[in-house]
């Protein structure tokens, strides 16, 4: 190799070192998680945050409870983590949910527990540890079947509970194979649990990203 060659791939070399080095630094501006290739933005959690803040400000069982910005951002940032690992590990085994069975586990609930309130049910998710505002609601649903059926595909004789923690191993090996980054604002992700954890001290001072534009 000539002394211009190698030069030239030198050159090359340290380009390349550069633009990966610049590709990890900004994989996650203006995300809130990014899983494999797919992104959780930091606008798509405050979406869903405003959503909830502005239905619990007018919900009377809310009255008097203030809302824990820090800790519900990273609940509503767990949740569509959670959701996309579920969602692949699903569709790896063939597992697919409709929206009738939505439909259906959604009005079986109104009836059986909510007397056919659905103002009561969309408060009863978005209040206290769900923080799942009412546009949210099917989307809940749906993870909560595909990880059902799930479980019940991996181990069909198996017990509630082997199912369960077949569907846990699907989640956690999509993760481990994918990759699962979290921004620090929002805490890490442990792999052992499926979720983001976040230091104790930290929740109540996590910020909440402002509107677009202000």
């Amino acid at each position: 190799m000539t002394r211009r060659t190698r030069t030239v791939a030198q050159a090359l070399g340290a380009a390349i070192v550069v633009a990966l080095l610049s590709a990890c630094g900004t994989s996650m501006a203006g995300n809130a998680a990014v899983v494999g290739t797919t992104a959780v933005s930091e606008a798509q959690v405050n979406d869903i945050f405003t959503e909830l803040r502005d239905q619990l400000a007018t919900d009377p069982a809310q009255k008097g409870q203030p809302l824990d910005e820090g800790y519900t951002v990273v609940t509503i940032t767990n949740r569509l983590t959670r959701s996309i690992l579920l969602a692949e590990a699903a569709r790896r085994q063939g597992v697919v949910v409709t929206q009738t069975q939505v439909d259906t586990l959604v009005n079986d609930a109104l009836k059986t527990q909510f007397s056919g309130n659905r103002a009561a049910l969309d408060s009863a998710l978005a209040r206290g540890q769900n923080a799942v505002p009412a546009s949210e609601i099917d989307a809940l649903v749906r993870d909560v079947l595909l990880a059902s059926a799930l479980g019940k595909s991996l181990v069909p004789n198996g017990t509630t509970d082997q199912q369960n923690a077949a569907a846990r191993a699907a989640v956690q090996k999509v993760a481990a194979e994918w990759g699962v980054e979290i921004s620090p604002r929002y805490g890490s992700w442990d792999p052992k649990t499926n979720s983001i954890v976040v230091a104790p001290d930290d929740l109540s001072v996590i910020p909440v990203v402002p509107p677009a534009g202000k």
